[in-house]
């Protein structure tokens, strides 16, 4: 077929595109694909939305201690593959969820706040609702129309103006008959979804933002996973801050569906990927974002081994200058303040030994492969 045979026709949508794009996203948020098996049941509160802000691999649990089980979210990126995968990060796992919950309570579950977040969609669903009923009319004026065309037909078969046999009047019939049936189906399926559909008003906010706080603790003050992850779809824990994300038409669906009773399912809530950062639109002011800042680490006392405080004591009752390795590096960082890793090499202080000295609270590392010498000095 030639250019010239192509004839450019201009045909009006049959469903407004932010319409249609609301439901593409239902559709891929209803997936089953979407969804790793091993978070359905995952123990872990935020199992599944948890994530590294380094490398923005997941955080998974992880359990230590002696006598007592310690619980953490870890970087698993830095767990498979070490330093070089990620620097990793390791966040006691009731200090994140207590984190979480309390801000998602006191900040996001306010009825100010949840009409600042919701407003957009509220906006477009109000001016939806009107286009609606003007649909509804259009439909209604159709039904009318074919009805009235049947009647004047009938009219003229009766009055013997039209043969009853005639193939044409036949069809004719039908076809008024399929326009009627198929516009008032749809004016009975259109006002059948305006009246299930829940009237948003700041009293409904009220009671939602209420009864969804109500809803996050049990009586016996641990968190409900199922509510919480309605509305945290991703977190990502940063060195000093943590960030929560989430899909205001995600919130909507389940305000609309509740009708701002906290305690209703809805299929389309609470399903994400295993793959970072899938949820589409994730970044758009169309969704809402919630920083929670971090209070910074405070230095480890420290716990110099015994060996190696004789040897100093040894040292320093045998009247030898000679210092130690510690003492060289405290030196040097007190000397210049913030020292390179190479810097301590140069005077030979190993790169392990730095690591040991964190942990003993003799230094502090202030960036990758930078240090400097802690506030005190151990006893």
């Amino acid at each position: 077929m030639s250019p010239e045979d192509i004839v450019d026709v201009q045909v009006p949508p049959i469903i407004e595109k932010e319409e249609f794009d609301e439901v593409q996203a239902i559709m891929k948020s209803r997936a089953a694909q979407l969804k790793a098996p091993r978070f359905v049941n995952a123990p872990t509160l935020l199992g599944g939305v948890v994530f590294c802000a380094d490398c923005g691999g997941a955080m998974t649990l992880r359990t230590s201690g002696k006598g007592e089980e310690y619980r953490y979210y870890t970087c698993c990126t830095a767990a498979r593959q070490g330093k070089t995968g990620c620097r990793g990060r390791t966040v006691a796992m009731a200090d994140l969820n207590e984190l979480v919950v309390d801000h998602v309570e006191r900040r996001l579950l306010e009825p100010s706040r949840l009409e600042e977040v919701l407003g957009g969609l509220l906006q477009r669903r109000q001016a939806h609702a009107g286009k609606e009923k003007d649909r509804i009319e259009e439909l209604k004026r159709q039904a009318g129309d074919a009805e009235a065309k049947l009647t004047r037909l009938y009219e003229a078969i009766e009055n013997g103006l039209a043969e009853l046999d005639d193939p044409n009047l036949k069809g004719r019939i039908a076809e008024l008959k399929r326009i009627r049936d198929a516009a008032r189906a749809d004016v009975e399926r259109a006002e059948a979804r305006d009246l299930n559909g829940a009237e948003i008003t700041p009293e409904t906010l009220v009671r939602f933002a209420r009864l969804a706080r109500e809803g996050l603790r049990r009586d016996d003050g641990t968190f409900r996973r199922s509510h919480v992850q309605k509305i945290v779809q991703r977190a990502e824990v940063g060195a000093d801050q943590i960030v929560v994300r989430g899909s205001a038409l995600r919130l909507f669906e389940t305000l609309v569906a509740s009708g701002g009773k906290c305690g209703v399912e809805t299929a389309g809530i609470g399903v994400r990927s295993f793959v970072p950062r899938w949820l589409p639109g994730l970044n758009e002011t169309a969704n809402y974002e919630v920083s929670i800042s971090l209070l910074p680490a405070t230095p480890k006392p420290a716990k110099i081994r015994k060996r190696d405080r004789d040897r100093a004591e040894a040292r320093r009752s045998a009247g030898d200058p000679k210092p130690s390795l510690r003492e060289r590096a405290i030196a040097l960082a007190r000397q210049l303040g913030t020292v390179r890793t190479r810097d301590f090499s140069d005077i030979g202080v190993p790169r392990f030994y730095l690591a040991r000295m964190c942990d003993e609270g003799l230094l502090i590392k202030v960036a990758y492969g930078r240090y400097r010498a802690a506030e005190r000095e151990a006893a």
